[in-house]
């Protein structure tokens, strides 16, 4: 069991073994106040039901950094200058990835020619530290229906605290809600100053990219609701 302390930085680990196979029966509050062996001036409060349960409760008090709802996106050219920036809310994240929730409010409404972004569209944003390549997941306004996944070439993403950072490489790849796919801007990409590892790395991204949303795997294997879970399909209502 996992119940917050009285501090943002802290919560309190309950570990417990059974004793017995009797029902836990849950009583509702007042709460009780139970002690940290480790803290003797700490005392926890805890639902009155806790001491109560068929097995033995040991406290231990952890501390941990708050969690940060809200992330600022920098995104950067190669050439390593900020070109737009956004900011987005957590999701998910692990040591080699960040998920992130964002709406779309550079334009009312932008015609790409193989699809039309509106303000207010929901991007679910997948940057990645270890790959050469992001992947957003876009939502209409108002219906929520899937249009399809924008992805963009870039060098791996750097992550803080509260910011992911991402250097684009100008490639680009659209996969329909159908799954057919489109690569964008090659001509800008081959126009760009890198060197060869780091073309040879986006390229093989790149063929990455398509052989997932081929197979309808990874980012392109489901979609997220708007009450944060996935579904599989390809996003048809």
């Amino acid at each position: 069991f996992v119940f917050p302390h009285t501090h943002s930085c802290a919560f309190v680990s309950i570990r417990a073994r059974l004793r017995s196979s009797a029902p836990i029966r849950v009583h509702s509050p007042p709460f009780v106040f139970i002690r940290v062996p480790s803290h003797p001036f700490v005392r926890i409060r805890v639902p009155s039901w806790i001491p109560r349960l068929p097995f033995a409760p040991t406290c231990r008090l952890c501390y941990a950094p708050p969690v940060m709802s809200e992330v600022v996106v920098r995104k950067l050219n190669a050439a390593g200058e900020e070109t737009y920036r956004w900011t987005g809310r957590l999701l998910a994240r692990t040591p080699n990835s960040i998920t992130l929730e964002a709406f779309f409010n550079r334009y009312d409404r932008l015609d790409l020619g193989y699809a039309v972004l509106e303000r207010g569209d929901r991007f679910i944003e997948h940057f990645y530290s270890d790959r050469w390549y992001n992947v957003f997941e876009i939502h209409a306004a108002g219906s929520d229906a899937l249009r399809g996944w924008y992805c963009n070439l870039t060098r791996p993403a750097r992550f803080a605290d509260s910011e992911v950072v991402h250097e684009d490489l100008a490639l680009d790849v659209w996969v329909g809600a159908d799954g057919t796919t489109l690569v964008l801007d090659e001509e800008e990409f081959d126009a760009l100053p890198l060197s060869e590892e780091e073309r040879k790395a986006a390229r093989a991204a790149l063929t990455e990219l398509l052989t997932l949303a081929g197979q309808r795997s990874g980012p392109f294997s489901s979609f997220t609701s708007r009450d944060g879970r996935r579904e599989s399909g390809n996003g048809d209502e």
